[in-house]
């Protein structure tokens, strides 16, 4: 277990500022059916970090929370949300 960030990096961006955009996902069950969640899909502007698109999907599913296999579980909703982001 490594519990201090050891590695070296920086974002070397120079005169030009090639990062324009910056997105995230993230998932939420029901706390009171796991089967239930709703999914969400941002994307910012970078460096300002205003929200420039996000979509929200429901989904019920079947498939079982297994540690080491959450993305059998998550990916399907992702997956439509980022085919209307791409349509977009």
């Amino acid at each position: 277990m490594i519990e201090a960030d050891d590695f070296n990096w920086t974002i070397n961006l120079g005169q030009h500022n090639t990062i324009k955009l910056i997105g995230a996902v993230d998932i939420s069950y029901s706390k009171t059916n796991q089967k239930n969640a709703v999914a969400a899909l941002l994307v910012l502007s970078y460096p300002d970090m205003k929200v420039v698109y996000e979509d929200y999907e429901q989904e019920t599913t079947d498939y079982p929370y297994v540690p080491g296999f959450l993305a059998f579980k998550e990916i399907p909703v992702y997956s439509i949300l980022f085919k209307r982001l791409k349509a977009t």
